[in-house]
């Protein structure tokens, strides 16, 4: 799928797939959506978080498949990188490896560290590819590294 500004999907085909992602790694949206962010901060980041991810799988950026009993996330990215000839990221599911190698970077403020460790990881691109991603590619990892930290 080509990323643009442009839906390439509709809006219920992206719904089921953040479905997919979100059902995949047992985050329980329905019990949030009604409820305001007044009443739960979790709640709001749940809201903005599932409707970035709506909207960049409407515009073709993610695309997330079952293969095996295991989720696959493909990030269809825009820029042009060294070492990624396909201009696309496919993601491994996150698993306890990912989990030890977020955990050995220490000290606050290295939340930034840890995503590009993460999706380096999952990747298999490694974390200094990950760090030379900019505009829409940067933002698809940011929206999808907030699935994992819920």
């Amino acid at each position: 799928m080509k990323n643009s500004k442009v839906n390439v999907i509709g809006e219920e085909p992206a719904e089921a797939q953040v479905d997919l992602i979100y059902d995949y790694y047992d985050i329980d949206f329905e019990d949030y959506k009604s409820v305001s962010a007044a009443q739960n901060e979790a709640a709001d980041i749940l809201k903005v978080s599932y409707a970035k991810l709506k909207k960049a799988v409407m515009r073709g950026q993610i695309e997330a498949a079952m293969e095996g009993g295991d989720l696959f996330i493909t990030v269809h990215l825009t820029g042009r990188y060294d070492g990624i000839p396909e201009k696309k990221m496919v993601l491994k599911p996150y698993s306890g490896n990912a989990a030890v190698e977020m955990e050995k970077i220490k000290g606050e403020g290295k939340a930034s560290s840890k995503m590009f460790a993460l999706f380096g990881l999952l990747s298999g691109l490694g974390a200094a590819k990950i760090q030379g991603f900019y505009g829409p590619d940067l933002k698809v990892v940011e929206v999808l590294n907030s699935v994992f930290l819920l």
